[in-house]
């Protein structure tokens, strides 16, 4: 009986500093998760094996050399368990850290579950608990102070997916939980703990927010989708949670099952608010790009949502507008819905935004002067007539000055501030020669000479304008009438060519009187006498001046 005793002493000595071979045995692990109530251990052994233990322990037994030990163990085929080894320890009164230590657990993570000396060290904290039911040690407790929270759960989520060794890592886990739970932590915190926040795009293949689900549900078990709601929607927002589960794609067959829950949790139990028709213009995608916004189709489901809101929301009204410029400058705006007016369509839509942008800027008292500014119209007199954005501040000066009766201005007034007569009356002289320009530098330049007439400007007023002298003007007369045929000489100065243009308009306009005519036509002569009536002599003057000029 000594015999045996001193043994299986000299063996758990050994086995104790880890250096001969055992047998691996995982520990029943039901029992690692009851909490013991008493020491069964020695309820198995008599009084009389306890007795010897305490004679025993005082014998000066020589102890072999371990090489030597070893081969002898191994050549009489005797086995030492973990229960041998944990007993042994619990004897000496080991603490289970000092163990830990002892069995080198403490020097990684990656491979400990398939470490045949955690197992043994799994059956220690077992007998321990057993032995101390008022100081029991949590395994996931030392690991966690050992390696902390997050490269645990990361660690054990991996290990759940291994068919030997997932038993243990779901009794760490579940130890993992219960200690969260006891220090009292929120799901909040532990989605802050495991870093699941910064996440983003990659929150489903992060193994540790099955760890996070797994708490959740044990922490809210009434609860739990109205929790899980509202910590996504604190971190990510209602837009980005949103994107994150239209394109989660879970390899891991576990993690699917949870992304289906969470999303079906948070679809349920998500915070409802109505949106503002600016937030709901950004949930449509709709602040993209404003090249793009009149053909998204989801245009009209926001205009129709903005309707909606005004009726719903007394005093909290907005307009599309409003919307709009928040998202986009006036100018660019203006520019898109111009070009979409030439798609058919979009034709109507744009032509209505348009109108409703220019009623904003009259109202914000915007003149046409500072509209072309605004559309950059005044860089450069020799570019006006190209100018895309012309036709836009053409239709802002009919919509201006149809608001502003008896207070307008003219097309040609706003040239003239910007450019001066001179300049201008150049420019459309030259545009006059270009096919795409003819037309309309024509109709500016008739407009150009109908105001200098209206301000009372005469031909010599004119020639000093533009730097002419009358010699000059005598030696270049632009037209020539020989007997029969009309000729015409013109020259290639363009001031003359612009004077020589207002000398014939001149000749046909009397500010004072009635249109000068020469007989050349009955139908110049019906016109003559039309215009000695008081109220036709307006319709003649310009008939006849536009032929003059045209021609």
């Amino acid at each position: 009986m000594r015999f045996v005793l001193v043994l299986v002493l000299l063996i758990a000595s050994l086995l104790a500093n880890g250096d001969v071979v055992a047998e691996t045995r995982v520990p029943d692990l039901q029992s690692l998760l009851r909490s013991p109530s008493s020491t069964q251990y020695e309820t198995h052994a008599p009084k009389s094996l306890r007795r010897s233990y305490d004679e025993e322990r005082a014998l000066p037994v020589p102890v072999p050399s371990v090489s030597l030990f070893t081969n002898w163990v191994k050549s009489m085929g005797l086995k030492v368990t973990n229960s041998a080894r944990a007993r042994y320890w619990l004897w000496r009164k080991q603490s289970v850290e000092s163990v830990f230590k002892q069995l080198k657990l403490d020097g990684g993570l990656d491979k400990i579950l398939a470490n045949r000396k955690f197992y043994a060290w799994a059956t220690y904290v077992s007998l321990y608990n057993k032995k101390n039911p008022s100081k029991e040690v949590s395994m996931a407790g030392i690991l966690t102070n050992t390696y902390g929270d997050l490269k645990l759960s990361g660690m054990l989520e991996v290990a759940l997916n291994q068919r030997k060794q997932w038993k243990m890592a779901a009794v760490l886990a579940r130890q993992q939980r219960e200690n969260w739970q006891a220090a009292g932590k929120s799901a909040d915190d532990i989605f802050v703990l495991l870093k699941l926040e910064q996440a983003g795009d990659k929150l489903f293949v992060t193994p540790q927010l099955n760890t996070w689900y797994n708490y959740v549900t044990m922490l809210k078990k009434d609860d739990a989708s109205a929790t899980i709601a509202s910590v996504l929607t604190a971190h990510y927002g209602d837009e980005a949670i949103a994107k994150i589960f239209r394109e989660a794609n879970p390899r891991v067959k576990r993690m699917r099952f949870v992304k289906v829950w969470l999303e079906t949790a948070w679809a349920k139990n998500r915070p409802q608010k109505t949106l503002s028709p600016e937030e709901y213009f950004k949930v449509l995608k709709l602040d993209d790009g404003v090249d793009k916004l009149l053909a998204n189709p989801k245009l009209e489901t926001w205009l129709s949502y903005v309707g909606k809101f005004n009726a719903k929301h007394p005093g909290q009204e907005t307009t599309v507008i409003q919307t709009l410029t928040k998202f986009y400058d006036d100018v660019d705006l203006v520019k898109a819905l111009e070009a979409a007016k030439k798609v058919p369509q979009t034709e109507n839509i744009a032509t209505d935004l348009q109108t409703t942008l220019f009623s904003t800027w009259i109202r914000n008292k915007i003149s046409p002067d500072n509209a072309f500014k605004m559309l950059k119209l005044n860089a450069d007199v020799d570019t006006l007539l190209t100018n895309p954005n012309l036709i836009i501040w053409i239709t802002y000066l009919g919509q201006f000055n149809a608001a502003n009766t008896g207070h307008g201005t003219t097309m040609i007034k706003t040239f003239t501030r910007f450019y001066g007569d001179e300049k201008l009356a150049k420019m459309l002289e030259a545009a006059r020669h270009v096919p795409n320009t003819e037309k309309v530098a024509t109709q500016f330049q008739t407009a150009q000479f109908i105001q200098w007439m209206r301000d009372g400007k005469k031909q010599n007023v004119i020639w000093k304008m533009l730097n002419m002298e009358k010699a000059t003007w005598t030696k270049n007369r632009t037209r020539r009438f020989g007997t029969g045929t009309r000729t015409s000489t013109r020259p290639t100065n363009t001031s003359i060519l612009v004077v020589s243009r207002f000398k014939c308009a001149f000749r046909f306009y009397d500010r004072n009187t009635s249109i000068r005519t020469r007989p050349r036509s009955k139908f110049y002569l019906l016109l003559a006498l039309i215009s000695r009536t008081v109220r036709a002599v307006s319709l003649a003057k310009l008939f006849y001046l536009k032929h003059i000029l045209l021609n």
